[in-house]
């Protein structure tokens, strides 16, 4: 009877540390996941204030390749 125990209680001493080491995981994540959404809006307010900057960039690489004076394409 006292072999079955010993058993026992050292599969549930893994089990135990199984345990532990997800919520160890766990806890690491949420602190991790709010700086990561941090630098994603971050990246996205970049991304948003560049891409006025790349159009006007395009539009004036648009205006040598095709001879234009000036970058007002809208009608011609």
């Amino acid at each position: 009877m006292r072999f079955a125990r010993t058993k026992f209680a050292h599969a549930a001493f893994a089990l135990v540390e199984i345990m532990l080491v997800i919520a160890i995981i766990v806890l690491l994540a949420a602190m991790a996941v709010p700086s990561f959404l941090g630098a994603r809006k971050r990246s996205q307010a970049a991304q948003s204030s560049n891409g006025p900057r790349v159009i006007d960039s395009g539009m004036k690489q648009y205006g040598i390749e095709h001879g234009k004076k000036t970058c007002n394409f809208v009608g011609t």
